[in-house]
């Protein structure tokens, strides 16, 4: 019964819903203006974000939001 312990998880502080949904923006928002654009330089703007997230991911061994 995994759902209900990350249901309980989820309610013991709010501060998880905004690392939450700080998580959700991070994954969708490039991938929005990476399909909605056309223009090299944003896409090349969105490449290097997603290669400073995913270094910093690496290097801490953690997601960038939490720490």
């Amino acid at each position: 019964m995994i759902y209900p312990n990350i249901i309980q998880y989820l309610y013991e502080s709010p501060v998880k819903w905004v690392l939450l949904f700080l998580h959700w923006i991070m994954f969708s928002l490039p991938l929005i203006i990476t399909l909605m654009t056309n223009d090299l330089s944003i896409l090349v703007m969105i490449n290097m974000l997603l290669f400073m997230i995913l270094t910093i991911n690496i290097i801490y061994q953690n997601c960038p939001v939490t720490i």
